[in-house]
């Protein structure tokens, strides 16, 4: 009896903890109901620290863009752009801020989750020359094997110098830093590629690097 008795005292003592850490549970959880997505928040943010608001950073991007095309080389000449950007030598910038030290580590995070996957360009640049798009299709009949494809290009676009290609563009978490890839073809051995790092000053992007990577 006494072992009833005791086995039976444990049980309810077990029953009623219990009861209490689901009541104080539910307690916090209604005075905080955000409570339990805390730790996922502030992965996402780590990830992607631009994407609260997708329309500002696509605006801020072809900011970026236009302020790479203001330069003075491509001044009287059609800009031929590839539609779609590239996925932007994702590999390249893992490292990059050991070669680069003002480059912060969540403008390489954005610029490594944003070319994950290409997206179509539209003509947002605010630009003094003209802007054309050429299509992988286009690109793909223009440089079909047995032909001079680029002699073509410059038929097709007479005032154009190249064709460029750009890769989407990372933030830090203020937008006062950026990092872009570009690529540019101008001949079957005419061509460079690099990372452009902007900083932004007085509410204008301005170029502060140009890191090469290839050139042929």
């Amino acid at each position: 009896m006494q072992q009833f008795n005791l086995r039976l005292s444990i049980t309810l003592v077990t029953f009623f903890i219990g009861v209490s850490a689901v009541s104080i549970w539910l307690f916090n959880r209604q005075a905080n109901p955000d409570a339990i997505y805390v730790n996922v928040s502030k992965i996402e943010k780590k990830i992607a620290v631009t994407d609260s608001n997708p329309t500002s950073t696509i605006d801020e991007e072809y900011a970026v863009y236009s302020a790479i095309l203001a330069n003075e080389q491509y001044n009287n000449e059609v800009i031929v752009i590839n539609d779609y950007t590239s996925h932007g030598l994702i590999a390249n910038a893992k490292n990059l801020n050991q070669e680069v030290y003002s480059l912060t580590e969540d403008t390489i995070n954005d610029y490594q989750v944003k070319n994950e996957k290409n997206q179509k360009l539209e003509n947002n640049f605010t630009v003094q020359g003209k802007v054309v798009f050429i299509s992988e299709k286009e690109e793909s009949q223009l440089f079909r094997k047995g032909q001079d494809g680029w002699a073509m290009f410059y038929k097709k676009f007479p005032k154009a110098k190249r064709i460029i290609s750009f890769s989407r563009v990372g933030f830090n978490q203020e937008r006062t830093q950026a990092l872009v890839s570009i690529s540019m073809g101008c001949g079957w051995l005419c061509g460079e590629g690099s990372f452009m790092l902007l900083q932004k000053e007085n509410e204008k992007w301005v170029v502060q690097q140009n890191i090469g990577l290839w050139v042929s």
